[in-house]
């Protein structure tokens, strides 16, 4: 919640001994409404199990791209375990962009968000102050980037230069900021092997934030 008492993400985090790390990606689309309304009837635990478990977010997408570049169960278990139990999950837009499941709910797509200059207005208002109250938090280690928009957007808000070299981790705050090519199946020939040394390098972060070795 914020000063105002207003919920300020989709998914609620974990508890904040738990907390280590943050997962950021693009934007809600109109078809997560549903799934969302259903699951916050619920607890905020049941709530978040629901969302994190690929109804409505894609961690086990990230699992399954991470887990094939190294074909280790290790790798899966303690990834799965980081991700569900210990990373908050949020979006660089806040707002439902267009869905074709949901053509009766009046929205518009993401590249017309990115046209009209709404990513810039909508996280200067929310995302910074999301990241100025994560990063105050004393076990959070990770900021992990979904895709290139993301981080890019995220590395302007921050004043980072790094516009051309968007895959490039870096630290912010004590926290280490590490892109990852967004996970979807449109994405695939990001995580087709060879993969990118830098890529790798930043799996290999995660992967140690979690207990797992390449």
């Amino acid at each position: 919640m914020d000063t105002y008492g207003r919920r300020m993400v989709w998914i609620p985090p974990p508890k904040k001994e738990d907390l280590r790390g943050v997962i950021i990606s693009r934007d809600p689309t109109t078809g997560f409404i549903k799934l969302y309304n259903d699951a916050s009837q619920k607890s905020d635990e049941d709530c978040r199990r629901e969302l994190m478990g690929d109804k409505g977010v894609p961690v086990n997408t990230i699992v399954d791209r991470i887990e094939k570049v190294y074909q280790n169960e290790g790798t899966r278990k303690n990834l799965s375990n980081f991700l569900l139990s210990n990373c908050y999950w949020t979006h660089l837009l806040k707002c439902c962009t267009y869905s074709s499941r949901k053509k009766d709910i009046e929205s518009i797509p993401f590249q017309q968000t990115r046209k009209d200059g709404c990513i810039d207005c909508c996280s200067k208002q929310w995302l910074s102050r999301e990241l100025d109250l994560i990063c105050e938090q004393p076990d959070v280690e990770a900021i992990i980037l979904l895709g290139a928009d993301v981080t890019k957007s995220v590395y302007r808000l921050l004043s980072i230069d790094n516009e051309e070299k968007w895959h490039k981790s870096k630290s912010y705050r004590g926290c280490s900021l590490i892109p990852l090519s967004h996970p979807s199946r449109a994405n695939g020939a990001s995580w087709a092997p060879p993969l990118n040394s830098t890529l790798l390098n930043n799996i290999e972060k995660i992967n140690g934030l979690c207990g797992t070795s390449g």
